[in-house]
């Protein structure tokens, strides 16, 4: 997903090195992506599937609210999403500007805590100040526990993935990249 101010601010710079714009635009479609980069993947069953919005590596609250905008706007999904949010021990500021910045301005059913000191939000939670209905506190889970949870939730839906792109959310993302789209018979 390219958004237009970080395209503007590229030719921005490309202009001001004596690039033209057909140049740098071809260096931009060409350039390999940051791993952390915002992507949408489509994963689980063919005929309803679910897409996760990789966002784990959006370091800030008004960013990550600006991809949700944007992903929300296309209607990949008509159902409530499901917020994960990937908590780190040395980032628990981060979490907390989360929570007031972000959590309460996602209209997400199912929230679903991940990684390290979860405390904050499970806290918020549980003061009514996040509004999801369904909140799983997975702190310290494995991947393979944490994809076992959220299995039974996640068909057709949008999952989001917020906070942190390092610890528990690499390992999960490539988790949800192998469920591969399949067919289900009835």
């Amino acid at each position: 997903m390219v958004f237009p101010d970080n395209a503007s601010i590229a030719l921005a710079v490309a202009e001001a090195m004596g690039i033209d714009e057909e140049t740098a635009f071809c260096g931009m479609l060409n350039a390999q992506p940051d791993p952390g980069a915002m992507r949408i993947t489509r994963f689980g069953e063919k005929l309803e599937p679910s897409f996760l919005v990789k966002g784990f590596a959006a370091n800030d609250a008004s960013s990550t609210l600006r991809i949700w905008e944007r992903v929300s706007s296309f209607k990949y999904s008509e159902k409530s999403p499901i917020i994960i949010m990937n908590c780190r021990a040395d980032r628990i500021d981060r979490t907390e500007q989360f929570v007031r910045g972000v959590l309460l301005y996602i209209d997400a059913e199912i929230l679903i805590a991940i990684g390290e000191t979860t405390a904050p939000i499970k806290n918020f939670h549980e003061q009514g100040v996040i509004p999801a209905k369904l909140f799983f506190d997975l702190e310290e889970w494995s991947t393979e526990e944490i994809m076992n949870s959220m299995r039974p939730y996640i068909r057709g839906r949008i999952v989001y993935g917020i906070g942190n792109i390092h610890g528990a959310a690499t390992p999960l993302i490539d988790a949800i990249i192998k469920e591969e789209l399949v067919s289900k018979v009835s």
